[in-house]
């Protein structure tokens, strides 16, 4: 193979990466079913998790309502 098919196949592979990091992130934080969100209810209803989420994580929920 030469460069330039090496390189669009690197881009590709780049492109997929990214595309599956955007997907897990919407599911840490957005719509109705988040798990940051999830967690937040549970720490309403009085669960004490083992550990707690990150600062950059709490609070940070786009709920589709």
């Amino acid at each position: 193979m030469g460069f330039i098919t090496e390189m669009e196949k690197v881009g590709r592979s780049l492109d997929n990466a990214h595309a599956s990091y955007q997907g897990a992130m919407n599911k840490l934080n957005n719509g109705r079913g988040n798990i940051v969100r999830q967690v937040e209810k549970l720490r309403e209803l009085g669960v004490q998790p083992n550990k707690k989420l990150r600062e950059n994580y709490q609070g940070l929920t786009h709920d589709e309502q």
